[in-house]
């Protein structure tokens, strides 16, 4: 059986938790993987290197954008 495309749904989590399940649902109902980042498991990665990891294996990015402004880490601007 043919692997689903996977979709990295990105966004900053806590003022975006209702739209990431709106999106989630989505992706679902259209037969596709919704990837992100509350599916961590435990890691020696960074969260950044982890997140960067976890896209590379993704077919399409989804950024969900809000009027709050996120965390950049150091060196990733």
């Amino acid at each position: 059986m043919p692997r689903l495309p996977r979709v990295f749904v990105s966004s900053t989590h806590l003022d975006n938790a209702r739209r990431r399940q709106i999106v989630e649902q989505a992706i679902r109902a259209a037969g596709m993987d919704p990837v992100g980042m509350e599916r961590f498991e435990a890691d020696t990665l960074p969260p950044i290197e982890k997140c960067l990891e976890m896209l590379r294996t993704c077919d399409v990015l989804v950024g969900i954008l809000a009027w709050r402004r996120g965390w950049e880490p150091p060196g990733h601007g």
